[in-house]
């Protein structure tokens, strides 16, 4: 449909990703990298290699990128595993103590501490953890990467929020073409010690703002709606290539497909070398002392018969040995939304949709599924898409305390379902986020204002804008018509009921 203004069109020619050859895309994209691209096309030809490994980050670097750890190009980076898979693997080398003061405050506030901490202080965190990191983040190659892992590992003496910038990691290493780094442990313990009357006062400066988010000092106040940084002129072409028109959505689907067909990690998980799983249970005591992992109010709240609606597994059977040595258990439940559908009947020509939804809690097994997989068949997951209950006790085999037995084919054929399902859901989304925004402002203005009158005013002042003649009167009753909207879609425990708005 053509809008109220003038227009002109433009007109541009641009790859058809999915039907282009690897051949086409080695002379549309000659420096980009990818399991297409000349240099692991050439390297595939090596005796031996059956399959290759290719992450995002390498992807997403040209093939002429040498490391700046050890600057070695990415053809003495490749290496052949046991198994036959040619790895091609770059890693984001980050300084963990970027992530002290976040750890800080999941300690007083939980995993979800951004919606616990005091209103106006998220910007200390996110500014005082660069303010106290000692690098920027920085792509490595895997050994370079595995090198500062081997150091802190074998070198206790180091404190656990340390990380090596990355000309320190160059001292302690002797680079190979296509091998690991032999790493030299003291030196790595020689630059710590270094380096140790420096990080002490980051981490003692990352306590203090940890504190005063905690205290809710310096506070931040957001600027009110439409008093935003002026409208950048770079702006503007990316908003009309980010419409959700014909155009828009096949730039964007043309962008995921490039990135689709570059990574591939048909390799993942054939590297890794068979270890003993105990899966031995949590006795009576372990299990009541155990803190929930990721999402303790979750797992404070499950009643005591509940078990995984994914997999059937009660909370003692889903905690797996920890692979750290700080935690003797690991496992958690997260949240999980299950889409109710509308039964076709005989006579009905309309096509099914969805018409509720459940929220509950799933495991942690159950729950990663869908990253998983993305991971190791990056072809599947070319558009959004969330996993139903069905989808995942479908492709999965659950044993008591262990990671899931996963039919990666049954799995991907259900993610490719799921995609097609991403529009109705996607759909059903925005509904949602329609008829529960009114309760939220109310309630917002109800915990303001503490006058149920008042708030309710200030509600339907907030939504009256008088657009296509709508009186104020009007909309009152069509806001009191979502509220009781969203009672219906997404009850609320008595405890959080809101009182009915004064007439």
């Amino acid at each position: 449909m053509k809008p109220g203004w003038p227009t002109h069109t433009i007109t541009f020619e641009a790859p058809d990703i999915e039907a282009m050859s690897d051949e086409d895309l080695r002379r549309a994209f000659p420096y980009r990298d990818g399991r297409w691209s000349a240099l692991i096309s050439e390297a595939l030809t090596i005796p031996g290699v059956e399959v290759v490994d290719l992450n995002g980050p390498w992807a997403d670097t040209p093939q002429f990128w040498a490391c700046p750890c050890c600057h070695r190009g990415k053809k003495a980076l490749l290496r052949v595993s046991k198994t036959g898979v040619l790895m091609a693997h770059l890693h984001r080398h980050h300084d963990h103590l970027h992530e002290y003061i976040a750890h800080r405050l999941q300690e007083r506030f939980g995993m979800e501490w951004t919606k616990g901490i005091p209103e106006g202080t998220y910007h200390l965190e996110h500014m005082g953890s660069q303010m106290i990191e000692r690098f920027a983040p920085t792509i490595l190659c895997q050994d370079c990467n595995g090198a500062d892992a081997k150091a802190k590992r074998d070198l206790p003496q180091i404190d656990r929020y340390f990380s090596f910038r990355p000309d320190e990691i160059r001292r302690f290493i002797t680079p190979v073409p296509n091998e690991k780094h032999k790493v030299d442990l003291e030196v790595a313990l020689a630059i710590w010690l270094e380096q140790a009357g420096d990080f002490e006062p980051r981490l003692a400066f990352g306590r203090t703002i940890a504190d005063l988010v905690g205290a809710g000092r310096l506070v931040r106040t957001r600027a009110p709606d439409g008093a935003s940084p002026a409208y950048a002129p770079g702006q503007y072409a990316l908003d009309w290539l980010n419409r959700d028109d014909v155009a828009g959505v096949r730039l964007r689907a043309d962008a995921a497909a490039l990135e689709a067909r570059s990574i591939s990690r048909e390799g993942a998980g054939r590297n890794a070398t068979t270890k003993r799983v105990d899966a031995s249970a949590p006795s009576d005591a372990e299990l009541a002392a155990y803190d929930g992992g990721r999402y303790p109010e979750l797992w404070a709240a499950l009643p005591p018969d509940w078990r995984c609606p994914g997999c059937a597994r009660d909370q003692r059977s889903l905690l797996r040995r920890s692979q750290k040595g700080r935690r003797r258990w690991s496992g958690f439940v997260q949240r999980h939304r299950q889409y109710v559908w509308s039964l076709p009947r005989e006579d009905d020509t309309r096509e099914p949709m969805i018409i509720g939804h459940d929220d509950m809690v799933i495991c942690d097994s159950c729950g990663v599924l869908g990253a998983w997989l993305k991971q190791r068949r990056p072809d599947v997951a070319d558009r959004p898409f969330k996993l139903q209950l069905s989808d995942i006790s479908s492709s999965i085999s659950a044993s008591p305390n262990a990671l899931h037995d996963v039919d990666i084919d049954a799995l991907a054929e259900a993610a490719r379902r799921a995609c097609d399902r991403g529009e109705e859901e996607a759909a059903y989304e925005r509904f949602l986020a329609y008829i529960l925004a009114p309760r939220k402002t109310y309630r917002y203005f109800l915990d303001l204002l503490g006058d149920p009158g008042a708030a309710w005013r200030k509600t339907v002042d907030r939504y009256h804008d008088g657009a296509d003649g709508e009186t104020w009167a009007g909309a009152d009753e069509r806001l009191r018509g979502l509220l009781r909207d969203a009672d219906e879609y997404e009850p609320l425990s008595d405890d959080l009921r809101l009182p009915d708005p004064p007439r």
